[in-house]
């Protein structure tokens, strides 16, 4: 039973680790979380360094420290979000191992970064993993359905900005009636950026009919070719076939 108590004392304390805030860790946290195998020996030859003499822990807390500004520079440059704290520094063993892979000594510069990042839930299964380039490119890392509006909301708006994009969708007549009407595509409704995908979406039952026009692309989960709306959103230039 304690065993028990302890590993859902741990499952916790990994769902509360998104947090929000200036970024800091010590060696203790780089001793304490996983790291994929990947970069297992490194996280050793850390630690060993760290603890060999009073050089090898300089050289340790030099890299740690730069890697604490790099990555506050990051959050800084895409609002502060709430991020996952641990899996930011086990991405620090896998930083060094590059390096002493590429063989060099320039622990000023860490990109590209990659942040877990959530729009306001404190749980790790709200998050989207997005990569952060040094000229400021970024891009969707890891995708994730169950992640709230806020947050494909949030992650949307710093790949994609304010950028209008233009759609197509195939819908029943009655639907496609109502956005004429209304202007708006309703909240769950998905479009495609991609003509021929929608046009793949025919219906034998009811007459279904295509339509196009501009979006903000922010206000869509973004799946591939499958864009569902996370919440009433206005459609402009509307184009009925």
């Amino acid at each position: 039973m304690n065993l028990l108590l302890e590993k859902l004392k741990q499952i916790e304390a990994l769902l509360e680790s998104v947090v929000k805030g200036k970024f800091d860790f010590n060696i203790k946290d780089v001793e304490r979380i996983g790291v994929d195998e990947h970069s297992r020996i490194t996280k050793v030859v850390i630690i060993e360094e760290y603890y060999k003499d009073e050089a090898g822990k300089a050289t340790i807390e030099k890299w740690i420290n730069a890697y604490i500004k790099d990555v506050n520079t990051v959050l800084s440059m895409i609002g502060n979000p709430y991020y996952w704290y641990e899996d930011v520094i086990s991405r620090f063993s896998d930083s060094v191992a590059g390096k002493l892979y590429e063989m060099t000594d320039d622990y000023n510069d860490w990109f590209p970064h990659i942040l877990y990042i959530s729009g306001g839930s404190k749980s790790v299964h709200d998050a989207i993993g997005i990569v952060i380039e040094k000229n400021g490119d970024i891009e969707i890392f890891e995708g994730n359905n169950e992640a709230s509006g806020e947050t494909h909301k949030l992650v949307n708006r710093l790949v994609s900005g304010d950028k209008m994009v233009k759609v197509w969708a195939m819908h029943t007549l009655d639907l496609v009636d109502q956005i004429q009407e209304t202007g708006i595509i309703p909240k769950g409704i998905f479009v495609s950026p991609n003509k021929h995908y929608s046009e793949g979406y025919w219906n034998l039952e009811k007459e279904r009919a295509l339509f196009s026009g501009e979006v903000l692309a922010a206000d869509f989960s973004q799946d591939g070719l499958d864009w569902k709306a996370l919440a009433d959103t206005p459609i402009k230039k509307l184009r009925i076939y």
